[in-house]
This record gives C-alpha cells, structure tokens and sequence, in this order.
C-alpha cells in the first residue's frame, strides 16, 4: 500500500510575533493539531489491521506479505523544494508546474524508500 500524505505543514503567522494570538487563531491551530492526531492515529490503523490480515492469511509455503510505503513531503530531503511543495494548495486548482514539481517529489521520494524499494526487490 502508498499512502500520498498530502498534509502541508506550516507555521502560523502569528507563531513570529510577541503579541497574543486571537482566539480564533489559537483554535484554528488547536484544531489543526487534532486532525493531525487524527490521521496519524488512522493510518496506524490501516498498518495494523493489514499487518493482522498479513499474518492471518500466511500458509506455510504460501506467505501473504504487505508493504507499507508513507509518501509525504516530509521526506523530501532539499528543505527549499520541501517549503515550495508546502505551499501548493491541496485542491484541484493548481497549475501544470505545481503538478509536476509534486510528481517529480513523489517519484524522488519513492525512489529513496527503503520500504518501496524491498518491494520492488521483492516481485522482480
């Protein structure tokens, strides 16, 4: 399985600034933080449950295995790339540099997975 991570992190403005942030500010990053947990405690899920299934399902001779690749920009390693790919948008509106710049990202990424590549190893 690939999971595409397209969450963008990002520090809120007024993280830079000595004054107190507004309510609706604080909320908004409260609440980011949650939904965050929320996906991180999701995808621990899916990993689990196929892992579960994996054993499961394994005969002696006739092993089932399950891979588990995480594309996220978090493991693009040049820090100017990754704070460009941050700033696209995550809706279906972007333009066609945008949309190259996260395919040649996610092939990178894919290409520097130790998980993708044992894959690969594996069925070739």
């Amino acid at each position: 399985m690939i999971l595409v991570d397209s969450r963008v992190t990002s520090t809120p403005d007024w993280a830079l600034y000595a004054k107190i942030p507004s309510l609706i500010q604080v909320i908004g990053s409260v609440s980011g933080i949650e939904l965050a947990r929320y996906d991180v405690d999701t995808i621990e899920l899916v990993r689990d449950s196929f892992e579960k299934a994996t054993q499961a399902n394994s005969k002696r001779g006739r092993p089932v295995t399950f891979d588990f690749v995480d594309v996220h920009f978090g493991a693009v390693k040049d820090e100017k790339q990754r704070a460009a790919l941050n700033k696209v948008g995550t809706n279906f509106h972007i333009s066609d540099a945008q949309a190259d710049a996260l395919i040649a990202a996610g092939r990178q990424v894919l290409r520097e997975s130790v998980e993708f590549q044992s894959f690969l190893a594996r069925i070739r």
